[in-house]
């Protein structure tokens, strides 16, 4: 970065000095710069007024120097007031995350006036006047003048030479705005630097210091990238450095700061970066404790780029000492930006503790922090992320489900097969957005064929915006498809994608009959050389249908499988309707398994299951588990548990599945089992489940239990109640959790001989005691909220935060006054954050006190529930 930097420093200092130092230290022999007046500035590019008027010309040539009073009249009295104006603000490197080639800007300039119809920015002569000549509008005009030399702020229409040995005149200036430091001449800002920089009154009132802090921050950003480019960064930055120990300036600019030095310096030979990773977290500025890991990512994202465009081996390789000690701390922090920018800091450097800090927000109280661990879970690319996605995603409990399937999307399009048919919109909708980035993936052509006509116009428009994004190719036939939808809306947005992808500008019958439509796109199919065949692609349906959705038995097919399965049949025969069938494919399956559901007594069982097994993959694992090599039927296991996530499997193929369980000993294989089936609500399903909820294993029936939780039957409660008296204690716990979730009461108090949630409550294990309490809060049972209270208050800080998450689980709206009145007494910064959280999320939006929302620590939080609930009684 230093090299490219200095370069473009030297060539803008070169063009711009010598009229800066003409105008500010009235030198008389070097020419003057004077600025455009504000029309001529903001007017449109194209109708600026020609230059080479020779009036204009000898006037320039021949004036004084410092004599700008007609020009500075002009700028004074608009071109001021726009820039003094421009709000510079915080764009989070959340949303823009780090770049491994340039500054990373985190403040940056918007001006008030409208950008449309061609309206110019101001150019740099008007910047460089600004700058020279004190007033309101002269640091502005310095750091944005300043920034010409980024990315984000170049002018394309200027290529000024520029000569390095002039910097220090803008590097102080930038030192002065950032100690807010006003000059006190008449001069400006940018003659040099003053004898003492010690900080001077605000540049205008002590009243409107505060409004001064994101300019200072900006000019703090470009200080240090000037600094950095003016010789060795280890040198130049230590002013930069020692700042950040001044506690005289404001958080923000000693943050911009940190993150600047980071792009030079690794973070932990930052010394002052320890005094913002504390377990005191409380006694920092929030912006400081962000600023430091923020500095800690950026470093990351730079080494790894660096360590990968030289090839080194050890990219990859993580080195703890390369890492402040404290950033550990972050892992608790109360802010919970600072948590999220500890997960992004994790992937990026490769952290070992990656997928422990992952798993531990994705429990956090904060609903942002979920989601971005969830999304951040997909960027480790392992099969235990996706195993534990897959598992979020299918979790109709859990509140962040739709972002989990979003995140499923990085694994490729067949991951969200399963959930394109979800009875929730949201979930669909999810997947209309994930395929946004699946273009040439042709599962992803098949799901948004089918999610572009969905009953939800919301799904609909969310596929026909991912369409955006895909290249006219893919995205053709799909738009064709949509132009058919019953929806006006939808068919002006698939027209317009269209028209936007193709350049197509034929006339389409949009108001017309489907008949109409249907004819005006296969004109437009034939008129524009489409390609037929992927149209054809784009109308079939995903092939996720029930046994009861699937077609009916072809006449032919099931004769042929008559003769291939008779028992007593010709050898001959039936070897050459065993041919017919297997060239048959798909229609044989449907014809084979009508023959098995018959009963009938004359079809050799074996016969048709080895035809099922050579036609569907299906058949196949299922065949494959009657191996008696361990290792076969777990390959086997796996392969079904896939093939089972695109489509249900059907009443002969759960029950093939459900015989084999049966005698089945391998904790492995059930697990591979109950994947498969999680998502089927069939009774050959819950046959299956009813094996498990009896398996010796006790990992196996806790699975039964997970099951439980995701359907949601009242008739689970007759063998989730032996459960509750399992002899272990996660059996318990699981059980207690569905018995909740399941909603039949009979699970409150059992039966004669069988346990209840209430017996619960006196278990040895914790986890048991409050999974039942929570159950027992679900029914409205006071002894239930009693013991989720009484559990929120007492034992450790661990087991009290667990508690709260349970009772935001359980959605007990009524504990909401105790939780406030715990809020009162705790000292535990993490408990009271997780209350306050849990409060907040019980409590509707509408009904917040205001002053929580505009609350900056847990401390006014927690003061403004207060009031909020004095209020109420």
């Amino acid at each position: 970065m230093r090299d490219p930097a200095k370069n473009l420093v030297s060539r803008l200092l070169a063009a711009i000095l010598p009229a800066l130092l003409s105008v500010c230290a009235g030198c008389q022999n070097v020419t003057t710069f004077p600025p455009k007046s504000f029309h001529q500035a903001f007017r449109p590019a194209e109708t600026l007024p020609e230059q080479d008027d020779p009036t204009t010309e000898q006037a320039e040539s021949t004036a004084k120097p410092g004599d700008h009073s007609d020009s500075l009249e002009a700028v004074d009295s608009e071109l001021v007031d726009a820039i003094s104006k421009s709000e510079w603000r915080n764009r989070s490197l959340l949303d823009h995350p780090p770049i491994d080639d340039g500054p990373n800007y985190v403040w940056i300039v918007s001006d008030p006036s409208p950008r449309g119809a061609g309206v110019a920015r101001p150019s740099d002569h008007d910047l460089f006047s600004l700058a020279s000549h004190s007033g309101p509008a002269q640091a502005a005009a310095a750091v944005r003048l300043a920034r010409r030399f980024s990315a984000l702020e170049s002018d394309s229409k200027s290529d000024p030479t520029f000569d390095g040995d002039r910097t220090e005149e803008l590097v102080a200036a930038l030192k002065r705005i950032v100690f807010e430091a006003q000059p006190i001449d008449s001069k400006g800002i940018l003659p040099g630097p003053p004898e003492d920089l010690s900080p001077r009154p605000p540049f205008n009132n002590p009243d409107d210091s505060l409004d001064q802090i994101p300019l200072r921050a900006a000019a703090a950003e470009s200080w240090c990238v000037l600094l950095a480019a003016s010789g060795s960064p280890r040198q130049t930055l230590q002013p930069a450095a020692r700042a950040l120990t001044d506690d005289s300036l404001p958080a923000e600019v000693r943050a911009a700061l940190l993150r600047m030095l980071s792009h030079e310096i690794r973070p932990e030979r930052i010394r002052a970066i320890d005094q913002f990773l504390t377990l005191e977290a409380e006694e920092v500025a929030v912006e400081l404790r962000r600023a430091a890991v923020e500095a800690c990512w950026i470093d990351a994202v730079r080494t790894r780029a660096r360590r990968s465009q030289t090839d080194q081996p050890s990219a990859d390789i993580f080195e703890p000492h390369d890492w402040p000690v404290g950033l550990e701390h972050a892992r608790f922090d109360p802010d919970p930006k600072v948590r999220m920018l500890l997960a992004e800091w994790a992937v990026a450097a490769g952290s070992p503790e990656t997928a422990d800090i992952l798993n531990g927000q994705l429990r956090d109280r904060t609903h942002e922090v979920r989601s971005r661990a969830i999304g951040l879970l997909a960027k480790l690319n392992t099969p235990q992320a996706r195993r534990r996605l897959n598992s979020l995603a299918g979790d109709d409990t859990e509140p962040q489900q739709d972002a989990a399937v979003r995140a499923l999307a990085h694994f490729g399009a067949t991951e969200l097969v399963p959930f394109a048919g979800s009875s929730k919109m949201r979930i669909r909708r999810s997947v209309a957005e994930a395929l946004s980035t699946l273009s040439d993936d042709p599962v992803a052509a098949r799901l948004a064929t089918e999610l572009i006509l969905d009953r939800d116009h919301r799904v609909q428009s969310a596929t026909a915006h991912a369409l955006s994004e895909w290249p006219a190719e893919a995205a053709v036939p799909v738009l064709l498809r949509g132009l058919s939808s019953p929806l006006l809306k939808t068919r002006r947005q698939c027209l317009a994608t269209l028209r936007e992808k193709t350049g197509c500008r034929d006339g389409f019958p949009l108001e017309g009959t489907l008949e109409e439509r249907e004819e005006a796109v296969e004109r437009l199919a034939r008129s524009h050389g489409w390609v037929t065949s992927a149209f054809e692609l784009a109308v079939l349906s995903r092939p996720n249908a029930s046994a009861a959705n699937r077609p009916d038995v072809d006449p032919a097919a099931l004769q042929l499988a008559r003769i291939a399965c008779d028992l007593d049949g010709d050898l001959v025969a039936k070897r050459t309707a065993r041919q017919d069938l297997l060239a048959i494919g798909p229609t044989a399956t449907v014809a084979v398994e009508h023959l098995l559901t018959t009963g009938d007594s004359d079809i050799n069982r074996t016969d048709a299951i080895e035809i099922l097994a050579e036609v569907d993959p299906v058949y196949a694992a299922l065949q494959a588990l009657g191996s008696s090599d361990v290792l076969i039927r777990r390959a086997a296991m796996i392969r079904l548990a896939r093939s089972a996530a695109g489509r249900s499997l059907t009443p002969t193929a759960a029950g093939l599945l459900s015989e084999h369980l049966q005698s089945e000993p391998d904790a492995e294989v059930w697990r591979a089992a109950m994947l498969a089936i999680s998502q089927e609500a069939s009774p050959e399903a819950e046959q299956i489940v009813l094996i498990a909820a009896g398996h010796r294993w006790h990992d196996v029936r806790r699975m039964s239990c997970d099951y439980a939780v995701r359907h949601r039957r009242p008739h689970f409660a007759r063998w989730l109640m032996p459960l509750l008296a399992d002899s272990d204690a996660t059996v318990r716990s699981s059980a207690a959790r569905a018995s909740g979730m399941c909603g039949n009461p009979i699970l409150i108090e059992g039966t004669a001989g069988a346990a209840g949630c209430v017996d619960l409550l006196s278990d040895p294990d914790s986890q048991v005691r409050l999974q039942a309490a929570a159950a027992l809060a679900r029914f409205d049972d006071p002894r239930g909220t009693a013991g989720l209270l009484r559990a929120a208050r007492t034992g450790t800080s661990t087991a009290r935060i667990e508690a709260i998450s349970v009772i935001a689980e359980a959605e007990s709206v009524g504990v909401v006054p105790e939780l406030i009145r715990i809020c009162w007494t705790e000292r535990d910064r993490q408990v009271l954050s997780h209350l306050l959280d849990t409060v907040e999320s019980l409590v509707p939006k509408a009904e917040h006190p205001t002053a929580a929302r505009a609350a900056r620590s847990d401390h006014e939080r927690q003061a403004a529930w207060s009031d909020w609930l004095q209020s109420r009684a």
